[in-house]
């Protein structure tokens, strides 16, 4: 069989309608809000997180644009007033514009992939997540975020950290058993401190800085392992080690862990008594030391 000229310009024509015309019916017929909203339930489902998005657009099919994006997690706060306890959120990020590159086939399938890109607070976040029924992964990392920009310490502690916060991800394993799976999570935060901080709203706490928090969390033999957790600086010096066993939802994985905090003299006799009334002891070092065990959402 021959093909002319006019025949290849033809099939070429043709291909070519067929390609405008499917790009075409991505973008403004796919239901990308209905989408999302599957997208979101499922990571509801599978995390202690609530998420808000204004809007959603196309992006690259088959990608999702979304701004104006909330993520919080449900809080028992008590009333001042009536000494009752309420359900709130408490926000953790707020997220203005954040690009993801989906893989149709697996949310077809009953599973989770995308890829996604963001600005956040200054700093950029890239991450690629794949789950199905029997496994996941996860690999990204995050460099130039400013602390100050995340509210939820501000939010749930009254605490104002600051900070240039960077790391990266590798973790893979079986999403019915957070346990069994195998990587790491490393982290850094340089040119640190806290800022404006109160205890419980009572006392005012001083400003303290420190020149970096540095380590990574590795996930092997069903635990995270606290792998050269340190903190260094001018007013705050100390070190972490121990492992939190990971359970579903996360907040109530146990923890075990040993702390321990130098702050500089003139910190010391600020907060000393602090320390000595959350059960630290001091050793001939002049480190507070403290093994804090119990669940990730309350330790004691």
């Amino acid at each position: 069989m021959k093909f002319n000229e006019q025949s290849i310009i033809r099939i070429v024509t043709n291909i070519s309608f067929g390609i405008v015309c499917f790009v075409l019916f991505s973008y403004l017929v796919f239901p990308y809000q209905k989408l999302i909203n599957v997208l979101i339930s499922r990571l509801e489902a599978r995390t202690p997180f609530q998420i808000q998005v204004n809007s959603a657009r196309p992006y690259l099919f088959p990608g999702i644009s979304l701004k104006g994006i909330q993520i919080s997690v449900r809080s028992e706060k008590e009333k001042t007033s009536e000494g009752k306890k309420e359900t709130v959120n408490i926000p953790v990020l707020n997220i203005d514009n954040l690009k993801i590159r989906l893989h149709l086939f697996s949310l077809l399938r009953g599973g989770i992939a995308f890829t996604l890109e963001s600005k956040l607070a200054s700093g950029q976040v890239k991450i690629a997540y794949f789950q199905s029924r029997d496994q996941y992964s996860v690999r990204g990392k995050w460099e130039g975020i400013l602390m100050e920009g995340v509210p939820y310490l501000k939010s749930k502690y009254d605490i104002s950290l600051i900070g240039n916060f960077s790391g990266e991800v590798d973790l893979k394993g079986t999403p019915a058993n957070l346990q069994k799976g195998e990587g790491a999570i490393h982290f850094k935060i340089a040119a640190g401190g806290i800022r404006n901080a109160t205890l419980m709203k009572l006392i005012t706490l001083p400003d303290m800085t420190f020149d970096r928090f540095e380590g990574k969390l590795v996930l092997k033999e069903g635990k995270l392992v606290l792998d050269k957790v340190r903190l260094e600086g001018n007013d705050l010096q100390g070190e972490a080690t121990g492992t939190i066993l990971p359970r579903r939802p996360l907040g109530t994985s146990m923890l075990s862990v040993n702390l321990k905090i130098k702050p500089s003299p003139s910190i010391d006799t600020q907060v000393g008594f602090l320390f000595n009334t959350l059960l630290f002891h001091k050793d001939s070092q002049g480190f507070y030391t403290r093994v804090l065990t119990g669940v990730l959402a309350s330790p004691r």
